[in-house]
């Protein structure tokens, strides 16, 4: 899947400092569940999961990472991710990260989604956003 990824999240990874299949291997070996999400001949379209930020204070950090077959159905995308979001927080009721603030398409989806942002922080010298749902 890494090298189908869409661009941003190219991008994003890259920012963060890692190659494309670092990135993920990373974010699904941090993670306390992870899904895939395939066309039916067995293509990747998307990856995601939750990492453990804090047991104690029930904070996860959920991830994401997708190729461009992801845009074939925002729809089933969308409703898709409400309920993936769900799930999460049956886990962890607070959820934060980060996104590239560049990455207009993945902010829009997050504010969706119902996340709140803070103030941008510089890594790598981009822009990134943190994100938010209690």
């Amino acid at each position: 899947m890494a090298p189908r990824l869409r661009a941003a999240d190219r991008r994003e990874v890259e920012t963060l400092g890692f190659t494309p299949e670092r990135g993920l291997l990373d974010s699904f070996h941090r993670s306390t569940w992870a899904r895939v999400a395939l066309t039916p001949s067995g293509r990747p379209i998307a990856a995601w999961g939750l990492g453990l930020i804090s047991t104690l204070g029930g904070i996860g950090g959920p991830w994401m990472l997708s190729t461009p077959l992801i845009e074939r159905d925002r729809r089933a995308f969308l409703r898709e991710s409400r309920r993936q979001v769900a799930e999460m927080r049956q886990l962890c009721p607070i959820l934060r990260g980060l996104v590239d603030a560049r990455y207009r398409g993945a902010v829009r989806w997050l504010g969706w989604l119902g996340f709140s942002f803070a103030a941008p922080i510089e890594i790598g010298g981009a822009p990134f956003l943190p994100f938010e749902m209690r």
